[in-house]
Parts: structure tokens; sequence; C-alpha cells
């Protein structure tokens, strides 16, 4: 990571994640940039050798984790072609969710249902994990509270709410009564 310290205010700043394909460039001895998510980023320095130094240590580190990923792959493909030649034969399955697996059965122990949390020791050592429809399960404790509907003929059928959280909701968002019925907004609302 990228981190920048305020030494008056003792807290942390800014941070920015130092991720594998990142592209650091010294335009010149003193600035150097790279793409962060939203905008390009650059570090002026007052010392041209401290970026020189930053640089160096920075693509180090990158060429290592480079490195790293590239035996770690070697080293799979390796043991895939050392099981099959063994006649073992490589077949992947999808993983099987801890509970049962009718349509009314619970998910994989990776939830934790009294905090609301996802076990953070899965995915610590891959880091971060795109999710697929089989991490994700069925909706517990569902409940339908009310129903805000579409009327072609008047907009938003906002009569029938009558729970007060959801009303707090669309009044804290900004959203009035009003509003649901005037033609301007409802196409905002949907």
């Amino acid at each position: 990571f990228f981190r920048l310290f305020c030494p008056l205010r003792k807290q942390l700043l800014w941070e920015h994640e130092v991720y594998n394909n990142l592209q650091y460039l010294a335009l010149t001895p003193f600035l150097h940039s790279f793409e962060a998510e939203d905008c390009i980023t650059g570090f002026n320095f007052a010392n041209e050798d401290e970026g020189a130094q930053l640089q160096n240590v920075l693509l180090q580190k990158l060429e290592y984790k480079k490195q790293r990923r590239l035996e770690k792959k070697q080293r799979s493909q390796n043991n895939l072609l050392n099981n099959a030649a063994a006649g073992q034969g490589y077949h992947r399955t999808a993983p099987q969710p801890n509970g049962a697996t009718s349509l009314g059965g619970s998910t994989s122990s990776l939830y934790n249902q009294s905090s609301g949390r996802v076990n953070s020791a899965v995915g610590k050592k891959e880091g971060k994990k795109k999710l697929t429809k089989a991490d994700i399960g069925k909706p517990q404790n569902f409940r339908h509270i009310s129903h805000v509907g579409w009327d072609p003929n008047k907009g938003f059928d906002f009569d029938k709410v009558e729970d007060p959280q959801l009303k707090l909701f669309f009044e804290e968002a900004g959203v009035s009564e009003k509003s649901f019925k005037r033609p301007r907004y409802q196409r905002i609302y949907l």
C-alpha cells in the first residue's frame, strides 16, 4: 500500500493498494505517477534520490510478487500433471454446502448468522476473490413488509406503505409522496 500520514494530526490521510499490474512511471526524477481507481496519482519528491529509492523498492516488490504468482501457477500445473500421470484422474467438483441441500436448506457455514458477516478466515490467502453464483446463498429470514408498486396511470402507489421505517427511509433520501407522482421524477426512482 501507498500510505500518506499527517504527522500533526497523527492520522492516515490517504491509502492506495499497490495492485499486481501497477504501472509506476517516473515522468521526471522528481515527479512519479500511476493510475489509481478514478484518477492519475502523482508523487512530487523534493529529494530526487528518495524518488529513485521508492521506485526501485516498488519495482522490486512488484517483480517479486509476479515471480511468486508464476511459481505458484507452475506448482499447481505440475500437481495436475502428476495426478493425471499417476492415473488418479482429476475431476473438479462444485463445493457442497455444509447444510441441507433441499430448497429450504441452510447455507454454508461461511456465513455467520449472528453477525451477518462472512467468516474472515476464508479468502485471506487468495486476496480479493470474485463472487460467483455458487458463492451466493438463498435469502434467510426474508419478510415482505410492504409494497411500493408502479401503476402506469398513477405512477408509484405509495398509499399502501404502512411501515414507518420505509417512510423514514424515503424521507431521509429526500423522496416525498408528491415526488413519486411527478412524471419528471418517476424515472429516477425506477
